[in-house]
Order: C-alpha cells, then structure tokens, then sequence
C-alpha cells in the first residue's frame, strides 16, 4: 500500500492526545480512610479489572478513530493494482472524440459535444507538457494519413474551441484500430486511450469483434459517456426513382421514406422538393412512432444531363426533432441526351422501327432541340458496336463464335439489344450460337396461318414492367381486352422457350411469349417474337408500337443513372460521365481542391472517391476535366446515425467486457474524471474505506461511552 498524501501521516501524532488524558485519569491519589467508608475495601477486586479493561476498550476507539482518519486523508491507496503504470514516466494518450451529428443533442448539463470537449479538458488536467497527447475526433478516424491533433496542452486546449459535428459515424471499431496503429509504435512506458461518446447502439459494429480477447495489459482504456437520454430524431432516407427510363420532358416519380426515430407520432410534417435549386413540389405527412411513412413526389425533366435535387424535411419542431442534420436528403439524376442506336441487319427490316425513333424528336418542347435518338445501319455484327448504346437486331443471316463473343462482351459492357425475329432467321445457328451463348430464349419453331387458323390477340400484359408502365393509365390492370387496347393481328410467330432467368413482357392469347425479357449479370435484353416488319403481323402498324420502341430504346440504354446511396465515411465508387481526365473538385463549401484521380475502362468509367477531409461534407460535388467539363455527384450522412438508441451504462460494460478489456474504466461522472485517471494510474484508491472505518469507530465510541456514563 502507498500514499498520494503522506504528509498528512504526521497528523498520526495525535492519537497521544486520548492516551495522556487516558494516563492522566490514572495519577495516583492521597488515601484518606473513613472509619465508616472502611467497609469499601471489600469490593471485589475482579470488578475493578473489569472497570479498567472498559477504559482501555474506549481508548482503543479513540486511537482508531484519529488514526483511520488520518489514514483517509493521506490517500492510501492498493499498490500493484493497476496495469503497472509508471508513475515517473512519459505517457502516450490517445483522446478519441465523438464528434457525430448525434452529439448536437442536448441534457440538463448542456450539448453532449461541448460535455465532450470539457471532458478533455479534465483529461488534460491529469497529465504534462512532456506527455504525448492526441486528441482525435471521430470524424478523423478512416482518413487515409490522418494522426489526430497533435501538439502540448495549450495547443489541444484551443483546439477544441474549432472543433464542430461532423456527418461521419462513429463506430468503436475504428478508434481500436487507429489506436493499435499509433500505440504499437510507442515507446513511453505508459499508454492510456481514453473514449469519449454518446455510445449509440450502432457505435458498436460487427468489426470489433476482432479486438475481443485483444491483449491489453500494457494499455489503460477510459470509457466516458455524455448524455443521459434519448433524443427525439426524424430522419429522411430510403430515396428511389420509381420511374425505370427517365427522359427529357417524362415525368419523373420518386418515394423518399420519413423515419420517426421516437415513440411519439408526429403530424402534418412538412416535405419539399427541390430540382436544381428550385421548390418544385411541397407535400404534407404524418409518421406514427417508431415508424416509417413514404412518400411520392415528381417532377418534369426539361433537359438532358445532370439534374441534382434533394428532399428536405422542414424542422419546425425542436421537440419531436432534435437533430437537423439528416433533414435533408441529395440525389443526382442523369438523363442521357443524343442516344446512340445501331440497327444490325437488313436495312428493309427497320422501316418502321426507324420512323418510330424519329417520331421521338416530337417529343422535345423545341423544335430545334437536338436528336433524341441517333441511328447507324450495319449488315453485320462489327466492333463498331461498341461504340453505340443499343442495338436492334433482325437475324438474317449465319452469326460465328466471333460475332457471338462480341454481342455477349457488349451486354456485359452493361449495354442493351432487342432482337426481332425474321422470316431468315437461321433456328437452329440462332439457338447454338446466340442463345447458348447469351444465355437467352431458344427459338423452338415457326408458326403461321398456313399451318393452323392462329386467330391470336394480345394475353396478358405486365404493366409493372417498365416497357409498359405508364404507357397507359391503369397501371394496375394485368390482362388487357379488345375494348382496352387494340391488339395486333398476328399471322406468324416464333415460339419462344423461356429460361430460368427470362419473362414475359407480352404474352399471346395462347399463353406465348410475344416480347420477353431475358434479366442478365449486366446489360440488358429483350426479344420479340415477331418481326419489325408487317410480314408476321401488323403489329408496326399498331398504335402501341413507336412508345413502345421509343420506351425500349430508353430502358435498353444504359447511360440511364440514379445515386443516392454515396454516403460520408467510406469510400465510394462514383460513375462519371463525359469525363476524361479529371483535374479538380468542388465541395458543397465552395472549397476547390486539385486531384488527380485515374478513371478505369474505356466503356466504364467508375471513380473510388476515397472518405478524406475534402469529402467530409454532405451535399453537392463537381468533379470537372482539363477541358472544362463537369460532373455531379452527392454524398449523404449514414442512415445509421440518425437511429437514437443508446447503451445503458451495464450494456457499456458488457461491451467493454466484450472486447476483452477487462480492467477497462467508465468514468460515469464528467467532473471527477482527474480522480479516476489518478486511481487508474497509481492503483486502488482506499481512502473510502478509511473514512468509513473512522465514522465506524466513532459511532462506537459515542455509544460506549454513553453505556459507561449509565
């Protein structure tokens, strides 16, 4: 055992006050005998001994009573007890501060963040300018270089004054790993890692169950929470396109989910919709508690290109919504301009497939606007393929291993083909060289009027399929009639044998597929089972054929793009368009920052925009190339923060045990932190017990003393 305070030992001298009051009692007396007293002589003399053991017994608890109060005082405490820290030497400490945007919630004893920093502020206190301190906020924690804010106390102190929330989460994981990173390279005898947090459910992640059973013997960890409540938090998320082939001028159809993180319900919740800047819809909903409510919006793409937007949760009350920073919710829509389309084949065969795609320029609200579709004819299956969007193909002719492997490399650059069956069409090479490959239907025959009365209309039709969605109005009917839509008359037709991973878009009366869709690893394929020409029907003729043409042409090409999901704190795969070589960045903030990133493919372009301070902030980028060109992309706040929960203080030290830090600390009070560093550092403080042992004696004595005066 040692002492924190041991001058306070020289007040052990006063436990020879009760003695010589005890000796002085005892001085002897003149005898002065009485004649009539002399009978006092006869008292036993056992009594008196009884009468001096009880004198001795409260002079006892007096000594006791001095002496373990002194003790108390002069801080003893259990040497060997902690994890051998030198007293006398450097320490290395590691301060992980959690500056999520769930620490902008708030308690009787104000802000959990600034709970946070005057928490460092009391770490600070029980260490040296010698000592090697770093404070690192959670929000620095996944940078590629990143080593924390270095430097003395003074310098760390002002530092905290600049520090503000971040939209990166915080997960356990990553502070154990960084510190493992900078410790092992330590060399100063002791080593303290001190956590400061919220402690959210979702801080704890599957990863660290890598550091349980970790050895720590040499590493004093601190666990202190700030907070004490749970907050009220409504959150957006969830955003989607429902509309499958944006174009210019289509109506475009989102549903974004309003989470209610509370166990309250909330009402008339106010939702808007922003396209390029600009309110384009507002709308109004409830969430019951601890639920979620979707919502669908819209709007009109009146260009090509990038269209950037966001949904923003109006925050009108602080009650049922405590933090504001996942309100807001970005996306970034590109709607491709001049699609590039190669009809492979007999020219013959793309009359009307052609006059369809030209009907399409109608559509533009200009006139002079630029083609919508822009067509190329070739007879064969070339390498020039790779240089359009999407290819139309009428069959008449032999296709060899080469052609075969080109088409299957150019759906597997995520690309699109439909194919029209025709009169010329070779069954049995088609299957073997096309099909087999491709992994898409097989032809079985060829039926026509010359072989039986076929008398076939429209089946059913699958209105949820993107083809035909929103062509017409009833979405939800799924078995079409004359009266409904005017089917074609169809003379010839190739019967068609489905695999495991083809569909129906259209089926004849007679169960047949009549345009299928074959769901691939990449691309897309469609395959009718007529021809593009009047020959097997008039289906060229019917009104449903140019939307529909058009309609194919949009879903088959793939420069179509939806994000939303690129979240702050990791890294994420970005895919640019009309980009080359990348020289430069614009934030949300405003902030230019150069790089230099290389983009891969020459038919992708995919760019990893790893988490770094310059991607920190939630909202808007633009990346732009040496000749000027711009692409946007948006990064959003984790889903996961916004989810309130927090550990009790038992599960904290069920984690804490789970992670094998078994001497592990949870400083529970904010203000005492110097005092349980100290205990940590020096080992088990007794001075507790010491001055209850002391008021122990003391009652003791107060109740003996009162039986002796009886």
């Amino acid at each position: 055992m040692n002492f924190l305070n041991p001058s306070v030992l020289i007040g052990l001298f006063a436990v020879s006050i009760p003695i010589l009051i005890h000796l002085l009692n005892l001085r002897k007396l003149k005898k002065v005998d009485f004649s009539t007293l002399m009978f006092l002589k006869e008292i036993q003399k056992s009594k008196m001994r009884r009468i001096k053991l009880k004198q001795l017994l409260l002079l006892a608890l007096r000594i006791f009573v001095i002496t373990f109060l002194v003790l108390a005082f002069s801080k003893p405490v259990l040497e060997n007890y902690s994890f051998g820290a030198d007293t006398k030497g450097k320490s290395t400490v590691l301060i992980f501060l959690d500056d999520s945007f769930s620490m902008d919630a708030q308690d009787g004893n104000g802000k959990y963040f600034d709970q946070a920093k005057r928490s460092v502020t009391g770490i600070l206190e029980s260490y040296s300018e010698s000592d090697e301190i770093i404070l690192i906020p959670s929000s620095y924690t996944g940078y590629k270089s990143s080593a924390g804010i270095t430097g003395g106390i003074t310098e760390i102190t002002d530092s905290l004054e600049f520090l503000n929330i971040s939209y990166k989460p915080f997960k356990l994981s990553d502070a154990f790993i960084m510190s493992e990173q900078i410790l092992k390279n330590s060399l100063n005898p002791n080593k303290d890692v001190f956590v400061i947090s919220d402690f959210q459910t979702v801080n704890v992640d599957e990863r660290s169950e890598i550091f349980k059973n970790k050895d720590a013997a040499d590493v004093n960890y601190f666990f202190i929470k700030t907070g004490s409540r749970t907050v009220s938090n409504l959150s957006l998320d969830s955003l989607n396109v429902i509309s499958k082939i944006p174009a210019k001028f289509g109506n475009i159809r989102m549903s974004v989910n309003l989470t209610n993180h509370s166990e309250s319900p909330v009402l008339n919740k106010s939702l808007k919709l922003f396209i390029d800047g600009k309110l384009t819809e507002e709308s109004v909903t409830d969430v019951n508690a601890n639920s979620i409510a979707k919502k669908e919006f819209s709007f009109t793409a009146d260009r090509t290109g990038d269209i950037h937007g966001y949904i923003e949760l109006a925050s009108d009350n602080i009650q049922e919504d405590e933090l504001t920073q996942d309100n807001r919710i970005y996306f970034d829509i590109f709607i491709p301009g001049k699609i590039r389309v190669c009809l492979v084949g007999n020219p013959g065969e793309f009359r009307f497939v052609n006059a369809a795609l030209n009907s399409a320029q109608n559509l533009t609200a200009d006139d002079n606007s630029e083609k919508i579709f822009d067509t190329k004819y070739l007879n064969n299956v070339t390498d020039e393929i790779f240089d359009q969007d999407v290819l139309i193909i009428s069959p008449d002719q032999s296709y060899s291993v080469n052609d075969s492997k080109l088409l299957s490399d150019f759906l597997a650059a995520g690309k699109g083909i439909f194919v029209f069956l025709n009169e010329r069409t070779d069954i049995a090479n088609f299957n073997s060289a096309v099909s087999s490959v491709l992994n898409i239907p097989v032809i079985e025959t060829l039926n026509s009027d010359e072989v039986q009365n076929l008398n076939l209309k429209f089946g059913k039709i699958d209105f949820e399929n993107p083809l035909m969605a929103e062509i017409f109005r009833n979405r939800q009917l799924n078995i079409t009639s004359e009266s409904f839509i005017d089917s074609p008359e169809i003379r010839k037709y190739f019967e068609l044998i489905l695999n495991e991973n083809s569909f129906p878009v259209i089926s004849l009366s007679d169960n047949r597929p009549f345009i299928s869709e074959t769901e691939l690893p990449k691309g897309k394929f469609l395959m009718s089972a007529v021809s593009a020409e009047t020959g097997f029907s008039d289906f060229p003729l019917n009104n449903i054929f140019p939307p529909l043409m058009i309609r194919s042409v949009f879903y088959l090409n793939s420069d179509f793009g939806f994000t939303n999901e690129n979240l702050i704190g990791r890294s994420n795969i970005i895919p640019v368009k009309g980009l080359q070589n990348i020289a430069g960045m614009n934030s949300p903030d405003g902030i230019s920052s150069d790089i230099n990133y290389g983009i891969s493919g020459p038919s992708e372009k995919f760019l990893i925009m790893p988490y770094s301070v310059n991607t920190a902030s939630k909202g808007l980028y633009f990346l732009n190339d040496s000749a000027g060109n711009k692409f946007g992309f948006s990064l959003n706040s984790d889903p996961s923060e916004s989810i309130t929960g927090i550990l009790s203080e038992e599960e904290i030290e069920n984690v804490i045990d789970n992670f094998g830090l078994k001497s592990a600390v949870l400083i529970k009070d904010i203000n005492d932190i110097s005092a349980d560093i100290n205990e940590k550092r020096t080992g088990a403080s007794l001075w507790k017990y010491f001055l209850l042992a002391a008021l122990l004696f003391l009652a003791l004595e107060i109740i003996y003393s009162k039986k002796l005066e009886e």
